[in-house]
């Protein structure tokens, strides 16, 4: 059961692995670096990935703008995929020294 879990959250995260998309809109004092990214459609809230970028800019005719960086390869607070496999690979190696 724990390696069907682990293989489901290992291809959830390899679908969008390798995305970075950069985003500018109005100023937003409060995004960091590290901050989940979530994109609101017909279908509700959808993860995007997490904030690597945060920069904020001001021009005399666009006003205050804050521009980001988000990488949809990982997702702050869940195991990354190298944590995932290590998981899977310690798992095995214990199993195999019980049952040797």
């Amino acid at each position: 059961m724990d390696a069907a879990e682990f293989a489901s959250e290992i291809a959830d995260q390899l679908s969008n692995s390798g995305e970075v998309e950069d985003f500018v809109g109005p100023f937003r004092p409060h995004l960091l670096p590290g901050d989940l990214a979530e994109i609101m459609d017909n279908d509700g809230p959808r993860l995007l990935g997490i904030i690597t970028t945060v920069k904020h800019s001001w021009s005399k005719t666009t006003g205050f703008l804050t521009s980001i960086t988000i990488d949809s390869g990982g997702k702050i607070g869940r195991p990354q995929l190298r944590e995932l496999i290590d998981q899977l690979a310690s798992k095995q190696s214990s199993a195999k020294r019980v049952y040797n």
